[in-house]
């Protein structure tokens, strides 16, 4: 498919035709600028769109795309410029702008949506994206309030549609003339193809009546042979009437603004009767040919001025149609505020963030008509895991799926399936450990699953089977969802949380008067780095829900240190005191199984920083005898005290063991010798060792 798109050709040829475009008051190098970008965007957008394979979309779609996005590339950089926006905002900006026109195009043309509604719905986020980013700068104290809303007033594309418009009202009677002989044909084909069937069809209709209407009055006149004074007159009438309504047409619709709320009425109705005169002159002049006479004028005169009159009315109502349809236009890019509401955006071009889907058999528990609880529970998680952990999780959309067993869930992450689960609306699961410890037997009835969050055994049971069982966990089928989505939700948090996010979350601190520490971080740190930091400290659910406190503390250690693994454990240092108090009992005392000395020692030795990132350069069989010792450990542990312990270890090995271990052993939690805060008491309970 990338074959027929030659997209580097087509970026060539989009950066020649935008050098007459280019306002004649920038300079050179602004109309330099402007150029590049369009280049630049068409050539990105080309290049992407042919080497997706995945993408279902013909080649025309293409070009389309990557058409519309160096338009706007155009337009936005026109007015970036004339908003004196600094050069070194300009570039992200339009990337942004860019982006969001190539998702929404994109999904649109594989969703089938309309042409129309695609580039309304691009205009849209485009005009809403240009908005936020200048209203960030304006946050930011990069640009003033008055740069600012002189930047939103702007508007390049809209500049250019008036000076087209002003240029059309300045055309003279005799320029309306030529274009009218002459570019009629040009502009009825364009016209049709633009309006497709269904205005050539209602148009066809209407002549076709009108001929077949006159064809009979033309025969009954020369089976009856009418008087020739009265056909005279009807000539008279006739051609005074089309010379009025022609004139009238010309200087109405070269004068008066077609915006005005009678122009399309009036043009209605003069074009109707327009039609009407052309067809009876016509008729009249076709009954003096085959009668071998002329009535009031000569018939060629007649047939020429009622073609005239004919194509002319042609032309205003199809201008009206095309009007109308602009109108219905306005009127959907109205509706684009609702349409482009999280929700409903999503729902249409299928990109959530996250999403759990359902089999038809969970639909009591997702539908809050039916008694359902799911979408309570998802909007407390939400709350929740902002409060604990100062983790924003997106909206999550809730929505059956058909491909789903009836009691199936799966919870989806940027479109990809990132875990699923069975739930019982009507039962209850009890772990089966804890069944087996207070109860010897099992309900026949039981189904014998494995709870979802951790595959362990478990058993769904009905409530009757409950009430003789005292001190018994039992889980909602609701509460099992969520539990599994919370797990999820943390261990995808790379997958979910965003640098637009992570300004977010900087926002709060230029809102809470830390500009200065704020815009001292950024120059330290990218971004994206601080995403990194962020990330790592919600995967061990270490909060950042005090962002100031992490923006001040990140300037001091940034000073020294560029590595986000580096920094995170740095910030780990400071928060230690939460980290302990998390893990440890009410007396403070804190479980945990070490390490032996050569497993700590062969670890030392294997750590490797790969692009900012720290890892163990282990063999294959090391690492899965380390993986296996530690689960024999942490069971042991668990089963003498009751609970699941913390692994102990040095700061340097701390990082890289959990990324090592949180795969195979979700639960293990690994904390720094130096992490211990000193009114928590640490007993051991376990060592991991080699076998012997």
């Amino acid at each position: 498919m990338s074959n027929n798109f030659d997209y580097k050709e087509f970026a060539k040829s989009l950066e020649t035709q935008c050098v007459e475009l280019i306002p004649a008051e920038f300079c050179t190098q602004d109309k330099d600028y402007i150029i590049q970008k369009v280049y630049d965007f068409s050539l990105m957008a080309g290049e992407a769109l042919c080497n997706d394979d995945v993408l279902n979309i013909d080649a025309q779609s293409k070009v389309l795309i990557a058409q519309m996005i160096a338009e706007w590339a155009f337009h936005k950089s026109c007015d970036l410029i004339r908003a004196n926006i600094p050069a070194r905002y300009r570039d992200e900006i339009l990337q942004k702008i860019a982006f969001a026109v190539f998702e929404v195009a994109k999904q649109g043309f594989t969703q089938k949506v309309p042409q129309r509604d695609i580039l309304n719905l691009a205009e849209y986020h485009v005009n809403k994206t240009y908005k936020e980013c200048i209203e960030d700068l304006t946050k930011r104290h990069i640009i003033s309030q008055t740069d600012a809303q002189n930047a939103l007033s702007l508007s390049n594309i809209d500049e250019m549609a008036a000076k087209e418009s002003a240029s059309r009202k300045r055309k003279s009677f005799i320029t309306v003339c030529s274009d009218l002989f002459f570019g009629i044909k040009v502009k009825i084909k364009n016209t049709a193809e633009k309006l497709k069937e269904s205005a050539a069809a209602y148009f066809s209709n209407i002549f076709t009546w009108i001929i077949i209407s006159f064809a009979i009055a033309l025969g009954l006149l020369f089976y009856f042979k009418p008087a020739q004074n009265i056909l005279d007159e009807i000539t008279k009438f006739g051609l005074s009437s089309a010379i009025a309504i022609a004139a009238f047409l010309i200087i109405f619709n070269t004068f008066v603004d077609s915006e005005r709320k009678f122009y399309k009425k009036i043009n209605i109705i003069a074009g109707g009767i327009c039609a009407i005169v052309a067809f009876a002159l016509l008729s009249v002049s076709i009954y003096g040919i085959f009668a071998g006479c002329n009535f009031y004028v000569p018939c060629w005169l007649t047939i020429t001025i009622s073609v005239f009159l004919g194509i002319y009315s042609f032309k205003i109502l199809i201008a009206v149609d095309i009007q109308t349809q602009l109108e219905q236009l306005e009127q959907i890019r109205q509706k684009m505020q609702y349409m482009s509401a999280p929700n409903v955006m999503y729902e249409s071009l299928g990109v959530d963030v996250m999403e759990i889907q359902i089999g038809a058999g969970l639909l009591p528990v997702a539908d809050p008509d039916a008694g359902g609880q799911l979408p309570a529970k998802n909007a407390a998680l939400r709350q929740r895991l902002t409060d604990e952990l100062g983790y924003i999780l997106p909206s999550i959309r809730i929505r059956d799926f058909a491909q789903l067993d009836a009691n199936e869930y799966s919870i989806i992450i940027r479109g990809s399936e990132a875990a699923s689960g069975f739930v019982y609306p009507d039962r209850y699961m009890v772990l089966a450990r804890e069944w087996e410890t207070k109860c010897n037997t099992i309900p026949e009835d039981a189904i014998i699953s494995a709870a979802p969050e951790d595959k362990s055994p478990c058993y769904w049971l009905r409530e009757q089977d409950l009430k003789n069982v005292k001190n018994i966990t039992a889980t909602k089928p609701a509460d099992v969802i969520i539990n599994h989505l919370k797990k999820i939700a943390i261990e995808n948090v790379d997958s979910i949380l965003t640098t637009a996010d992570v300004l977010k979350y900087l926002e709060l601190a230029i809102y809470d008067e830390q500009i200065t520490l704020v815009q001292s971080l950024r120059d330290r740190l990218p971004v994206e780095d601080i995403r990194k930091i962020f990330v790592n400290l919600i995967r061990e659910e270490v909060s950042i829900k005090d962002v100031m406190f992490i923006v001040d503390r990140l300037n001091d250690f940034a000073r020294f240190s560029k590595s986000p693994d580096v920094l995170s454990e740095q910030l780990r240092g400071v928060m230690a005191r939460k980290i302990c108090l998390k893990n440890c009992d009410r007396d403070k005392v804190l479980y945990s199984v070490t390490i032996c000395e050569k497993y700590e020692k062969i670890l030392l030795k294997s750590i490797e920083e790969r692009q900012q990132y720290i890892t163990f350069n282990l063999s294959t069989d090391f690492k899965f005898e380390l993986i296996e010792n530690t689960g024999n450990a942490m069971l042991k542990a668990h089963q003498i005290v009751g609970k699941q312990p913390v692994i102990l270890c040095p700061s340097k090995i701390r990082l890289p063991l959990f990324r090592l271990l949180k795969d195979y052993i979700p639960a293990a939690v690994v904390i720094s010798y130096e992490e211990i805060v000193s009114d928590i008491k640490t007993e051991t309970v376990g060592e991991i060792k080699e076998n012997i």
